[in-house]
């Protein structure tokens, strides 16, 4: 049987979380998923977990070279065989009930194509230390990307066909790959969050958002923003004004809260 969920999960040395991240998997409601496993050159005990988990529905490649995150994402995304991807790293926990609900929402409003929770926080012990909150509503969520991300990547849920059809995610960005994506698919369909958290994401030393400096690609996301700022009618100095923003709150090592 052809699974109804894919689960993306790009690898880079997850050994020290990544059995209770396939635990949360194992755990789920919904059992038709596969986990497409991306290995980025890893040098630890990270297939020798996946193997070990015994369960047929695990996918383990290996990456392509030279490597790193959005050429795993790509190459995941060229072998998922579902119409829905979940988003999910190999450092955080699901709720057991997070493919199904995902799944039927995104059933209901046909018209919706990326839909993202909000988290609940947790440390390096998986003790809870907080949440995430996101917004919610499709036209607040809009607004609300000219300014920030406003998506939590490992939350997401998104339909594979129309991520394929806006050309997947930017090989060109060094980071925020993510924002960028949402910005270019928001342009063209549905987007939305769910407030009840259905992962736990991980605050730890070791992270990829902590690994990788920061260096976005000003340009392309100016690019994208400017997609997205045509559909919600906002004007070109509207958009360059919340662009610099942006850019500036990046730089900053205290942020104030955007609009």
């Amino acid at each position: 049987m052809l699974p109804v969920v894919s689960v993306l999960m790009p690898v880079h040395n997850g050994e020290t979380y990544l059995q209770e991240a396939i635990a949360s998997l194992e755990r789920q409601t919904l059992d038709e998923w596969e986990l497409i496993a991306v290995l980025d050159r890893c040098s630890d005990a990270t297939r020798r977990i996946l193997e070990s988990a015994g369960d047929s529905r695990i996918r383990i490649v290996d990456g392509p070279r030279p490597g790193g995150l959005i050429l795993s994402l790509n190459c995941g995304l060229a072998l998922c065989r579902a119409p829905y991807v979940a988003r999910f790293d190999a450092d955080d926990v699901c709720e057991r009930e997070r493919l199904a609900v995902q799944k039927a929402a995104l059933d209901a409003r046909r018209d919706l194509v990326v839909l993202g929770t909000s988290a609940t926080r947790i440390d390096r012990d998986s003790k809870e230390i907080g949440f995430f909150p996101v917004t919610c509503g499709t036209p607040q969520l809009r607004r609300r990307l000219l300014w920030r991300n406003s998506l939590i990547h490992s939350s997401v849920m998104f339909r594979l066909e129309t991520v394929v059809a806006v050309g997947g995610y930017n090989p060109r960005m060094l980071r925020a790959e993510d924002y960028e994506l949402w910005l270019r698919v928001a342009a063209v369909g549905e987007i939305d969050n769910l407030p009840r958290p259905l992962i736990r994401y991980r605050i730890h030393a070791g992270q990829s958002s902590r690994r990788r400096p920061y260096v976005p690609s000003f340009r392309l996301l100016l690019q994208a923003r400017r997609q997205l700022g045509e559909k919600e009618r906002v004007s070109p100095g509207g958009v360059l004004l919340r662009h610099t923003a942006w850019a500036v709150w990046q730089q900053l090592p205290w942020k104030w809260p955007l609009p």
